[in-house]
């Protein structure tokens, strides 16, 4: 009888622990869960953000190009696509932390921030030529281009995050 109640006991106690041990293992694994999903979601959102912003910088340069040479005035139009150029630049680390320094997404992202940077240089040499009463055909052109690398890198970025946000086990992606 006193064996039976040992071998009982020492059963009970091997389960229990066990069993807290599994419980304690499930709780981890629950919280590595909770911590990859909100890694997920805040890549998610830096690229949105990004994404957002290089997009408003974007229809402000085709605005600028056309209203603003209409007017030969684009002070505004520049004052305010240098803000976005700055937000851009300020999230920049951001996209580097989600996605990783060196990945495809954060690559993209540096190049879409240097053609925002490379179209206001190009839009500042039309204006300028505007007032001094040069022709702007050669700058237009030089523009122009620049507006179609924006566009193309533009477009990479959000290829390069939805397929690292893809692969990493977020499908629920919209960029």
């Amino acid at each position: 009888m006193v064996e039976t109640f040992a071998v009982a006991v020492v059963g009970g106690l091997t389960g229990s622990a066990c069993g807290s041990g599994i419980l304690m293992w499930a709780r981890h694994r629950e919280r590595e869960l909770d911590l990859d999903e909100r890694r997920q979601e805040e890549m998610a959102t830096e690229a949105n953000t990004f994404a957002g912003a290089a997009a408003a910088a974007q229809s402000m340069l085709t605005a600028a190009k056309w209203e603003g040479v209409r007017n030969n005035d684009g002070k505004d139009f520049i004052s305010r696509m240098l803000e976005r150029h700055d937000e851009m630049t300020m999230r920049l680390p951001r996209i580097h932390t989600a996605f990783g320094a060196h990945s495809e997404a954060s690559t993209a992202a540096v190049r879409v921030n240097e053609e925002v940077e490379a179209c206001l240089r190009r839009l500042s040499g039309v204006y300028a030529a505007l007032q001094r009463g040069d022709d702007i055909d050669e700058e237009w052109d030089m523009l122009e281009a620049e507006e179609r690398e924006l566009s193309a890198w533009r477009t990479h970025f959000g290829e390069a995050a939805r397929a690292e946000l893809v692969a990493n086990g977020n499908h629920r992606v919209r960029i």
